[in-house]
């Protein structure tokens, strides 16, 4: 968990998410070191859509914690969710189909 967000790599990322086997390891990570990095949107966008439980939510921990951190982000960047959030509530079948 303890790294130097700008030489934190994309394929690093990829790694260490991949090993996450835990709700607590998981929500550290994002909160305090992978939504610094210069990869933190696009991973979010990217891992909320994956199979993998704890990649997912990784995603959508870094969706939270980008809204929440990055206070020179316009709207713009977190209407992009939206989206992949509804979808995820799809895929999951956590939304009736009367919405």
């Amino acid at each position: 968990m303890i790294d130097n967000p700008g030489e934190v790599t994309a394929e690093q990322m990829e790694r260490w998410a991949s090993d996450f086997d835990s709700w607590d390891v998981c929500d550290q990570v994002c909160s305090n070191l992978f939504d610094k990095t210069r990869f933190a949107y696009q991973k979010a966008q990217e891992w909320s859509g994956r199979e993998e439980g704890f990649v997912r939510r990784a995603g959508f921990v870094l969706m939270a914690t980008l809204s929440v951190h990055d206070k020179k982000a316009g709207d713009d960047k977190f209407l992009e969710f939206l989206p992949l959030i509804k979808r995820a509530l799809w895929m999951k079948g956590t939304l009736s189909k009367k919405l």
